[in-house]
């Protein structure tokens, strides 16, 4: 897809005499594009495997305690009633994992106290899951960037890597550029159908794009988008177009097809793209069968694999 082209395009074309290229991964994913060979490739996977609780009494606590305020101030203003019930029960929890009490230590309950509701505990189970596997993830990209000699510039590549990138930068990390190839607030309901969870990941985007030093975009509607739904610093998006090997285009449109269309004269709408929810194809589908209405003298094509 774009991202994986403009991570490519990035690695292939950095002067060599001032820059070596690592490319980190979240997933061990089978690598869908071919690196230049002395690109060396990191796994983040690797690394998370020796951040494992207890957090108490380890390197890696204060990280959690740093992205737990970071999140939770970035929940602070939600008008959504299950983050404000989850985040106090989540931070109390949270700070008992950074800093365990005695016994002694634990005062007694208040005799008026109220016992959080089980819609209240199973929102914070959720919260208090989602920072610690961001601050998992910061520390291991933590221990990754501190194995690089020199010091690295690092470009996060979609939304989840943006947030952990940002919880790297909360904890005494890098600062990073996040780049987003998409239209979020059209993606969003997709990648997360649960209401909760899409107000959290939306928080969490806002407050990673916003801790970037840059945002960088394909378009400057995904950059219109960020800001309108999003709350981004306009000042920090820059659009910058999907690399096209034109030159490439120009050749195999010599090549012989493998199969030709009759358009019987129609007039022809293409869209080339992957089939997939982000691509929308909803819509297209939609616009053509508006189209129809008013006219019948064309045809659409659908060209990519999925």
């Amino acid at each position: 897809g774009g991202a994986e082209r403009v991570v490519l395009n990035i690695a292939k074309r950095l002067d060599r005499r001032r820059y070596s290229v690592y490319v980190v991964t979240l997933y061990d994913a089978q690598q869908t594009v071919e690196m230049p060979p002395e690109v060396e490739h990191l796994r983040l996977q690797d690394a998370i495997k020796t951040i494992t609780p207890p957090w108490n009494g380890t390197e890696f606590g204060p990280i959690l305690k740093v992205v737990s305020d970071a999140v939770l101030g970035a929940l602070a203003t939600s008008g959504d009633e299950r983050i404000r019930a989850a985040a106090p029960i989540a931070s109390a929890k949270i700070e008992d994992i950074c800093n365990p009490k005695s016994l002694e230590e634990v005062p007694l309950p208040a005799v008026e106290a109220i016992a959080p509701s089980a819609f209240a505990i199973e929102s914070a189970e959720i919260l208090i899951g989602k920072i610690t596997e961001i601050a998992q993830h910061g520390a291991a990209l933590h221990k990754l960037l501190h194995s690089i000699p020199g010091k690295p510039i690092v470009i996060s590549v979609m939304e989840q890597p943006a947030v952990i990138t940002w919880a790297n930068a909360l904890g005494g990390g890098l600062p990073f550029i996040a780049t987003i190839h998409t239209v979020e607030s059209a993606y969003f309901p997709i990648m997360h159908p649960d209401p909760f969870t899409r107000h959290l990941e939306a928080r969490l985007l806002t407050a990673a794009c916003n801790g970037a030093e840059k945002v960088t975009v394909p378009t400057l509607g995904c950059g219109e988008d960020l800001t309108e739904h999003f709350n981004v610093e306009q000042a920090k998006i820059e659009a910058h177009p999907n690399p096209v090997n034109c030159a490439g285009v120009r050749r195999q449109s010599w090549a012989e097809p493998e199969r030709v269309f009759r358009t019987h004269g129609k007039f022809v709408f293409i869209h080339i793209g992957r089939l997939s929810a982000e691509k929308n194809h909803d819509l297209l589908i939609d616009a053509c069968a508006h189209l129809a209405n008013e006219r019948d003298d064309f045809h659409v094509l659908c060209v990519g694999s999925g």
